[in-house]
């Protein structure tokens, strides 16, 4: 049985019958590689000119044999906790393109002891900056697990301050303190 190892996030979980995941790792170009990616899959490319962090490529062959493929690579930056929280965020994508966010929550929970409800954030509408903020609480997660809170210096900022709230008020609503920002310097490590 073939299965997804997402090493960031530390989970495990077995792949259905035609279902692949591939952890390209670190690239050079995010575009040029979703590029490699689109005439491998599409014959066409798809790609845009905007060079992001990270990409969660989801694609679908079909034929005698249909396959739900995802891979998932990444740019390198000279700082490597700002690295394990791009990779935490697609392997986060990676979960839930699978529908498989429940092994991120169950994670959350034991290791955290909060309860964020990840499958619930703005699935009514299954607005692209939703799908961002709960991949970025999976890359807070991990670097909470690390003793580490980043500050807002992602490319999607509005995102990562709603996922941070999300992430801190659920802190808050376990312990009974009030996590603020003042407070938080003290609590937390801010690495940019």
């Amino acid at each position: 049985m073939r299965t997804a190892k997402l090493e960031a996030l530390n989970i495990e979980f077995p792949l259905e019958s035609g279902e692949r995941f591939y952890d390209d790792g670190f690239v050079e170009s995010v575009s040029e590689h979703q590029r490699g990616l689109d005439l491998q899959y599409a014959d066409k490319e798809y790609g845009s000119e905007y060079e992001s962090d990270g990409q969660c490529y989801p694609a679908r062959t079909f034929g005698l044999f249909p396959k739900r493929i995802c891979h998932i690579y990444y740019k390198k930056f000279g700082d490597d906790l700002y690295n394990l929280f791009v990779r935490a965020h697609e392997e986060t994508h990676t979960l839930d393109y699978f529908n498989r966010l429940d092994l991120l929550e169950g994670k959350i929970l034991r290791e955290s002891k909060i309860k964020i409800k990840l499958r619930k954030i703005g699935r009514k509408a299954l607005r692209k900056d939703d799908v961002e903020i709960i991949a970025d609480i999976g890359g807070i997660h991990v670097m909470y697990q690390e003793g580490i809170i980043i500050s807002a210096t992602y490319s999607a900022a509005t995102e990562y301050e709603k996922a941070k709230k999300i992430y801190l008020k659920a802190l808050e609503d376990k312990t009974g303190l009030r996590l603020g920002y003042s407070i938080l310097k003290n609590f937390a490590k801010n690495i940019y």
